[in-house]
């Protein structure tokens, strides 16, 4: 190295003396810029910090240095972020959960944030960095209280929800309040929370409505991402305050499964390098939304963290242009913020003593949803209503599945056969010719054994057991019985003994009182 590329990398470590080093959760090394232009985090070993540290030497020497020894000086502030007893500060993502207290990043070059507890909300310059940010991340917009007049807020409160229904056109005002539930709770809550998805016919403006959504609390340029894997699928999430997955046609069983790591806070671990085995945890956990014309599951396991909002169709009269609805929008965006972050503030206050009266498959957002609605001026049991019958309604779409029909008529005409999985195939489109070409999944004998063990439990509802058998060799049987004269809720007490680990034997005195399809796989 020359004199004059080592006296260029001294003076650009030295431009960094006046900004503070920490270290993140996962060992990364980062600087807080801070003056009086801005007030920023950055990432050392990055472009964006690489570009930055490259303006600040032009600036203070009126000379561009080369890219080498940028990166020669990035190397040294990052080992002395590292080895320099650095603090260590969790950064988040659009929102972070302190203490008893929410910040919400504004995006703004000063650095503001929201900040949010059970005393109301305010505009602050954080003490401490908070937030990461990302080059595709745009900022929210100056937000300001609405009046404290108690009927100027109500008439404020009732014109800006009107508003919100130009923008999204909900089927049911049921359907506005889980909305409403779910943007709080992807502020409030630091647990589970369910993915959101829009859905309805051609024309309802599904896509549309999902970007309404995201931008309300998470502008970006980059509003639409897709699944790949869960390493891909995770930066995303670390990238976003809020995913949207838009357009959907269906998921398959492992994006179905990233889905519920999503939902439920899952992680995962990858190498540091490529060169070492050294392991990093990432937790695997946001805010997600979804569109497409139809539900776009039938995994039980996906659908029990899904909150389904149905859009209708507007007559030609009742559309807007979009640009029409996002001019409208920006128009009252502020004034949406200053909404949601009251509901946060109240959702706060109400959490002490507060007695929830549903139960739920993700209960932290049924209790959230709960005091949403107290909050916007509904009755508790409105909540508990809709997210219920929500629920139900989701688990029902397994009814109207033409396989499940299918099997339940072959079960009750049917008193007794024995076949492998490909004659039962067979047997299924001799039933229903044209299954194989209407049917959404692909179709096969492999795929009947999974459905019937993703939806025992839709069986049972209708009456139907099934447990195994051993087979010949290493081939199982299935025993599908049409419980006679059993109701429901004696069949559900029966649910743990359902499994594939489950045994009828052949000549079962309760042969007479069911009719049997024995089929083997």
């Amino acid at each position: 190295m020359s004199k004059l590329e080592k006296t260029r990398k001294e003076q650009l470590i030295g431009l960094v003396r006046a900004h503070y080093l920490f270290q993140d959760q996962y060992k990364e090394s980062y600087i807080w810029i801070r003056d009086d232009t801005q007030n920023q985090v950055k990432k050392i070993i990055s472009q964006d910090f690489y570009t930055w540290l490259g303006d600040q030497y032009f600036l203070a020497c009126n000379d561009y240095p080369s890219f080498d020894n940028i990166k020669d000086a990035s190397r040294c502030i990052d080992g002395r972020a590292r080895c320099g007893n650095a603090e260590t500060f969790a950064l988040s993502t659009r929102c972070s959960h302190e203490h008893e207290s929410i910040y919400v990043d504004l995006g703004q070059a000063s650095g503001r944030v929201i900040q949010i507890n059970g005393f109301g909300w305010s505009n602050e310059i954080p003490s401490k960095p908070i937030f990461r940010r990302f080059q595709h991340q745009k900022p929210l917009p100056p937000v300001h209280p609405l009046s404290k007049n108690a009927r100027s807020y109500s008439q404020s409160q009732k014109g800006l929800l009107a508003k919100l229904k130009t923008w999204i056109p909900i089927k049911s005002d049921g359907d506005l309040l889980l909305l409403l539930a779910w943007v709080v709770a992807t502020i409030v809550s630091k647990k589970s929370k369910p993915i959101l998805c829009f859905v309805g016919p051609k024309g309802s403006g599904k896509s549309t409505s999902s970007a309404i959504v995201k931008n309300i609390l998470d502008p970006s340029e980059n509003e639409r991402s897709m699944i790949f894997d869960e390493k891909d699928f995770a930066m995303s999430l670390s990238q976003n305050g809020i995913v949207l997955l838009d357009n959907l046609t269906g998921l398959s069983k492992k994006q179905a499964h990233i889905l519920c790591m999503a939902a439920t806070s899952g992680s995962f671990q990858k190498r540091s390098l490529y060169t070492d085995e050294d392991m990093k945890t990432y937790k695997f956990t946001g805010s997600v939304i979804l569109n497409g014309i139809h539900t776009l599951t039938k995994q039980p396991d996906l659908l029990d963290r899904m909150l389904t909002i149905e859009l209708t169709t507007l007559l030609p009269h009742e559309r807007l242009k979009e640009q029409e609805i996002w001019d409208d929008f920006q128009m009252f965006h502020s004034e949406v913020l200053g909404l949601i972050f009251d509901k946060c503030s109240q959702v706060m206050k109400m959490e002490l003593g507060f007695q929830a009266q549903g139960s739920y498959r993700l209960q932290d957002f049924g209790e959230i949803g709960e005091r949403v609605a107290v909050a916007f001026g509904f009755e508790q049991m409105d909540f508990v209503k809709a997210y219920q019958d929500k629920q139900a309604l989701q688990q029902s779409d397994i009814y109207e599945d033409p396989l499940f029909q299918v099997l339940c008529e072959m079960v009750s005409e049917r008193e007794e056969f024995r076949v492998t999985s490909t004659d039962l195939l067979r047997k299924v489109l001799a039933h229903q010719p044209d299954l194989v070409e209407s049917y959404p999944y692909n179709l096969n004998s492999s795929q009947i054994g999974r459905f019937l063990n993703e939806h025992h439990h839709a069986f049972l509802e209708k009456g139907i057991r099934i447990s195994r058998q051993a087979g010949r060799g290493k081939g199982r049987i299935i025993v599908l019985s049409a419980i006679n004269g059993a109701s429901s809720a004696s069949s559900v007490e029966n649910l743990n003994d359902i499994s594939t680990s489950s045994y009828l034997p052949k000549d079962s005195k309760d042969a007479g009182d069911s009719k049997k399809v024995y089929m083997e796989t």
